[in-house]
């Protein structure tokens, strides 16, 4: 390849670079850095999938059979031995074992334990037992999966709820450095005015047309003019480095943004709203869901005061014989019953303190959620309630705006016709500067505050859309 083409190529990327480094971000384009690289967003990610295994591994304990294999040897009159396979499963508070049990001779018979004889013997059998008294007993067995799903349920919830925090925080990183920038503005304009006013001050002096007094105040009007630009420039850096914080990116890393439109939220119908969140917000749902986990592991141990009785009913098939499948094979088939009774000595003095543990926890959960329910309510209405005041605070500052520009104008009017000094000027513009800083501060304030009031309702984010999922940047590293 000609040396001119690479270098050609060479040039084109570091282009693309450099204007990907300094190509101003949008509020969606730091929604989706956020997203992608936010090191706690990837961890509660991380953390429901590891719910997901976990409900695998519960459904497997749950559902899948287990087979139990054993051989003994014996010893004696004649060696012999006895091999048994069981498969258990549990199903519907039922314990269900089919097996299969042989004796075996050193020289490949079969043969029954405890007999002299060279004899073989095979059973075939099932076994159906239950805790008779254990009426919860089903939910016991398929209490794993139970707490497998709760857990399941909580990080998919936790992921929503993280992901719509994050939302409302790059919101206001962002709308930090917009404002910061904005106020930045009006300090520059206001230190060329005041560089202006001090060259027409000055010149006034020098004609006899006004008082040294005059410059010297233009002086300290511009001192003042640039003081309150370097504060503004510490206050913009300290709002991008925090938004590059956010995006998981350097502190010092270059950062432009795209000014949002100021547009005010629409008035929002918080009756209605207080009846979603009640509805669907995920953390109540949540807590909701323990609660309901709760009540099932209070019912599994109450079951534990209750006698501890378990019935088991065998059928067998056996077989018996001078060696396996021999036609001299004797044929049995019997049917046992089984009863175990199981007491503890301490009067159950350990069940009776874990079912209180588990009622004081049932009580704590239910009061939680009730206190959740009034601060989401109270919460909410306190967002409406800063929508609408902060919307009328937009009008009043306007006004005021208004006010202060046309009380410049006259006070400027007064100092050219020597009816005031340059004092009264410098304050009248300090004022104005005030005044449109103020106006710039509530209206990013209320289109803070609807995004606030949103982000406390039940939607899903666009950061967990269908097909939105970033790539960890951390993968396959």
């Amino acid at each position: 390849m000609p040396r001119f083409v690479i270098l050609l190529i060479l040039g084109a990327a570091t282009a693309l670079a450099a204007e990907s480094a300094t190509k101003p971000m949008s509020l969606a384009d730091c929604r989706a850095e956020v997203f992608r690289a936010n090191r706690d967003f990837r961890t509660v990610r991380l953390a429901l999938e590891r719910a997901r295994w976990a409900k695998e591994g519960a459904a497997t304990e749950v559902f899948a059979p287990v087979l139990t294999t054993n051989y003994t040897a014996y010893s004696g009159d004649g060696d012999r031995g006895t091999a048994k396979a069981a498969l258990t499963a549990k199903t519907l508070g039922f314990e269900v074992t089919p097996y299969v049990q042989l004796g075996l001779a050193p020289d490949g018979r079969t043969q029954p334990a405890g007999t002299t004889a060279a004899q073989a013997s095979t059973a075939v059998g099932v076994t159906l037992s239950r805790k008779l008294f254990a009426i919860s007993e089903h939910l016991k067995q398929r209490l794993p999966l139970t707490r497998a799903d709760r857990d399941l349920f909580l990080a998919a919830n936790q992921l929503v709820l993280q992901a719509r925090a994050l939302e409302l925080r790059i919101s206001q990183a962002f709308l930090a450095v917009q404002r910061s920038a904005a106020r930045l503005a009006v300090r520059e304009r206001r230190v060329i005015d005041a560089k202006e006013f001090l060259t027409t001050v000055k010149g006034r002096v020098e004609h006899g047309l006004a008082a040294p007094l005059d410059a010297l105040n233009a002086e300290i009007g511009l001192n003042q003019a640039e003081a309150d630009r370097l504060d503004e420039q510490a206050v913009l850096l300290d709002a991008r480095q925090d938004l590059n914080n956010q995006m998981g990116r350097p502190p010092a890393a270059t950062l432009d943004i795209t000014p949002e439109p100021l547009d005010p939220p629409a008035e929002p119908p918080v009756d209605s709203d207080v009846g979603r969140v009640l509805a669907g917000n995920e953390d109540l749902g949540s807590q909701g869901r323990s609660l309901e986990v709760l009540e099932v592991e209070l019912k599994v141990a109450r079951d534990r005061l209750a006698p501890d009785v378990t019935a088991a009913a065998t059928l067998e098939s056996r077989a018996t014989g001078p060696s396996y499948g021999s036609a001299q094979d004797a044929y049995d088939e019997v049917a046992l019953l089984s009863v175990t009774w199981t007491l503890p000595l301490d009067g159950w003095q350990a069940e009776r303190s874990a079912i209180h543990q588990l009622e004081t926890q049932l009580q704590t959960a239910g009061i939680r959620l009730a206190q959740s329910k009034a601060d989401l309510e109270a919460k909410l209405r306190s967002a409406a309630r800063s929508i609408d005041r902060l919307r009328t605070g937009v009008t009043l500052a306007e006004q005021r705006l208004a006010a202060e520009r046309a009380r410049l104008t006259a006070t400027l009017a007064r100092y050219d016709a020597g009816a005031v000094d340059n004092l009264e000027v410098t304050r009248a513009k300090q004022a104005v500067d005030t005044a449109e800083i103020s106006l710039v501060e509530t209206r990013i304030s209320l289109v803070l505050a609807g995004a606030g009031y949103t982000a406390q309702l039940p939607l899903r984010p666009t950061a967990l859309a269908e097909g939105s999922a970033a790539k960890d940047p951390d993968q396959g590293r």
